[in-house]
């Protein structure tokens, strides 16, 4: 073996000298190479674990468990075709809790040997259901979230009702809390907007650790972080009793004749604000908003004052067919958070809708990236502006489809 490595030494170190390294130099250098190439083996086994964005994260949960219930066995070649090596580090541990044992949590927690930092003391969460369409929307802002460099912890709120839950296959896609189905709560209205104060107000009674981090995000699905969210930067100051919020100029009926329809006391009216889409919380004060917010937008929903043909929502999809406002769960967080006593910082800059023009400085640079509405993206295999692919709502990005193709 000594024979072997002295003869590949020679003959690298005469490759070296050939283009022009002095023999000391030329020496050095094979002695790299013949070191890496030996490290090679461990590079390969402790590489794979860790990964190439190790950024202290420790996945605290059951892998492949049947923590739920209702969950089937079958679903689990599905799930263990679906692979995360590398993405985090796993260790089985798990618990239950709440509602009868359908609850299933996972925990995103820091590894001891990392120095805290100020952007891990935020909870991010955000509401889902077992759709495809919300898995590939899941699956982006998780990695969205990673990439970023997976600050404090992440949550997806998953409402299920438990036939789908049973044959679910994404259960251990990224750390999930799962929660009852609230879009079928009213028999005469399928409204799944419903799941998002539900999902929020059952996490903030069910999770252990929903008051763990001193700060908590909420997100929509349909979002891409592009860095963290903190407190401390950007303009997104809040504190116990303020909330940092994006600006919703469409929410018309907090300034007109609407907001008096649901809160009569002048003095909380004055806390209203036209906000919604990502907030960030002093974790507290969710937990007492939580309540009231599902709460309202129940009363919006079901309240025929601002059916159609009342234009005061400032929702346009509003029709004779479709009476009901949509954005009666936007609605129910602004009124339900001005009851609970809470107050917004209201932020123009944070986030940036796919399609549309920087406005401002903060604008060209923002934390978020918002797919909500239709864009347009030429096509430059067929030519520019000969055929252009519509990407919005319904359509998944090519990354995350190619991610939930496991089977």
């Amino acid at each position: 073996a000594a024979a072997w490595v002295r003869g590949r030494m020679s003959t690298s170190q005469r490759w070296w000298e050939r283009r022009g390294l002095m023999r000391d130099t030329a020496r050095a250098a094979t002695l790299a190479l013949l070191a890496s190439a030996a490290l090679l083996p461990v590079w390969v086994v402790f590489g794979g674990r860790i990964g190439t964005d190790a950024r202290g994260a420790v996945l605290d949960a059951a892998a492949r468990v049947d923590a739920v219930g209702t969950r089937h066995d079958s679903s689990s070649d599905a799930r263990d075709s679906f692979d995360v090596s590398g993405v985090l580090e796993v260790n089985p541990e798990a618990y239950r809790g709440g509602m009868e044992g359908s609850v299933a949590r996972r925990r995103l927690t820091q590894s001891q040997d990392a120095e805290p930092r100020e952007i891990d003391d935020y909870h991010y969460v955000f509401s889902a259901d077992c759709k495809p369409y919300m898995d590939w929307q899941s699956v982006a802002l998780y990695r969205s979230w990673q990439n970023v460099g997976s600050p404090g912890m992440i949550t997806r709120l998953l409402s299920c009702d438990e036939h789908t839950l049973a044959s679910y296959r994404y259960l251990d896609l990224m750390p999930t809390h799962v929660t009852p189905s609230y879009g079928d709560i009213d028999p005469a209205d399928s409204y799944a907007a419903y799941n998002l104060p539900g999902s929020m107000l059952h996490f903030m009674e069910h999770a252990k650790d929903a008051l763990a981090t001193k700060w908590i995000v909420k997100l929509d699905a349909d979002m891409i972080l592009r860095k963290p969210l903190t407190v401390t930067q950007g303009g997104l100051t809040a504190g116990p009793g303020v909330v940092a919020a994006g600006f919703y100029g469409y929410l018309e009926g907090v300034d007109n004749e609407m907001a008096a329809m649901f809160v009569e006391d002048a003095e909380i009216r004055s806390r209203l604000a036209r906000v919604g889409g990502w907030e960030i919380f002093h974790a507290p004060d969710l937990a007492r908003a939580a309540p009231l917010w599902f709460e309202y937008t129940k009363k919006v929903r079901t309240d025929k004052r601002v059916w159609w043909p009342f234009k005061g929502t400032g929702d346009v999809f509003i029709t004779e067919a479709n009476p009901k406002p949509w954005i009666s769960e936007m609605y129910g967080y602004v009124f339900g958070s001005a009851v609970a006593g809470l107050r917004h910082n209201v932020v123009h800059s944070c986030q940036l809708y796919g399609g549309m023009a920087p406005w401002d400085d903060e604008s060209f640079d923002p934390f978020l990236v918002h797919y909500g509405i239709l864009i347009e993206i030429p096509d430059e295999s067929v030519g520019l502006g000969k055929k252009k692919n519509r990407v919005g709502m319904g359509q998944a990005p090519r990354a995350a489809r190619r991610e939930l193709r496991a089977r």
